[in-house]
């Protein structure tokens, strides 16, 4: 799974890139071209894509000291608290209610399921090993 979610992330940029230029085709067919003096090509580069590369380069190059990295993953810890927090108190209680059992038992199959399975896949591993 973690394997599959990097290989996911690798290909988002280019990904965002080739979506941009089947964009820029398409609306050139169609003659919906903006006029745009910076974006002569008519693609539009997804920024975020391109620093996302740039950040895993210069981490993969190890150019960044360790107490930095550290720094930088516990930071990112808690903002992806505080996200998971504003997720949670903006789901109402009566929205869980209104859905009813099914989509709860949902829930904990696949959390089950994942938790399970992840330490089946854990245990075997570190078997192989």
């Amino acid at each position: 799974a973690v394997i599959e979610k990097m290989l996911r992330v690798m290909m988002l940029a280019p990904f965002l890139v080739a979506l941009s230029f089947w964009q820029s085709k398409k609306r050139a067919k169609s003659g919906n071209t903006i006029s745009n003096e910076d974006n002569k090509s008519g693609i539009s580069i997804p920024w975020f894509a391109v620093l996302f590369i740039v950040a895993s380069g210069v981490h993969s190059l190890s150019i960044i000291p360790q107490v930095a990295t550290s720094a930088v993953v516990w930071f990112d810890n808690i903002l992806l608290t505080i996200a998971m927090v504003a997720l949670g108190l903006r789901t109402h209680v009566g929205a869980i209610r209104q859905a009813g059992i099914k989509p709860l038992l949902l829930a904990l199959c696949l959390f089950l399921f994942l938790t399970l399975g992840g330490y089946v896949i854990n245990i075997g591993i570190a078997e192989l090993f």
